[in-house]
């Protein structure tokens, strides 16, 4: 839950609810993409160690560490492996929530019910559901990181058609230009949110906060 106080006085309450999916009596038959996907990851991981193992008999492993498609081949390897610990994780903590949910008495409870132990009970579920929470949201977090990686295994692999690779190299090139107009546009960018900000902030509410006029430029 929480509350924003809008410049003309009104506070907004806004209450998030959060739910988490519980999967049970699912058919080995629907793991099958995730099974080819960690199949895959460990079909690279072979590969590059086995280059790794050559490049240091032959005692050229700096040389191996210094082309940096290797180390993106490398984090795309980490971070594949790490999905696969975190979504483990997930389900695994999923299914015993679950559990704990379903073996807590329901209303109306009995009288016998010792209610000190009955509060315990549910506090240690609710701080294990946010918990989850939190790991679900990594999880995310990390699945954008890694759509990221493999786009850069993309980029990797068009080097080896020509028409591609030269486009590649172009923006390369051009890096240096394409910064520097940033720089002044961002620069340009950021007079008009703050002027927009300072006359109309008061009357507006597209505008009435920094973050509020910078969408509102956008748009």
């Amino acid at each position: 839950m929480t509350f924003t106080f809008r410049f003309d006085g009104v506070v907004d309450r806004n209450i998030q609810t959060r739910t988490l999916q519980v999967i049970t009596g699912v058919s080995i038959m629907e793991y099958i993409p995730e099974f080819v996907w960690v199949f895959l990851i460990t079909w690279l991981l072979l590969q590059e160690l086995w280059q790794v193992l050559r490049m240091c008999w032959q005692r050229k492993l700096g040389h191996y560490f210094s082309d940096v498609w290797n180390v993106v081949d490398w984090v795309s390897i980490v971070l594949g492996f790490v999905l696969v610990a975190v979504w483990v994780i997930i389900v695994l903590d999923s299914e015993s929530l679950a559990g704990q949910v379903i073996t807590l008495p329901r209303a109306p409870l009995p009288e016998n019910v010792d209610l000190s132990v009955y509060r315990t009970d549910w506090t240690g579920v609710i701080a294990k559901a946010e918990a989850l929470c939190v790991i679900r949201e990594g999880h995310l977090f990390l699945l954008y990181i890694y759509s990221s990686v493999i786009t850069l295994r993309f980029l990797k692999g068009f080097l080896g058609q020509q028409k591609l690779a030269m486009i590649q190299f172009s923006l390369a090139r051009s890096s240096s230009d394409v910064f520097h107009f940033q720089i002044v546009f961002g620069i340009i960018f950021i007079t008009f949110v703050i002027g927009g900000h300072v006359l109309f902030g008061v009357a507006l509410q597209e505008w009435s906060t920094v973050p509020n006029a910078l969408s509102s430029t956008i748009k």
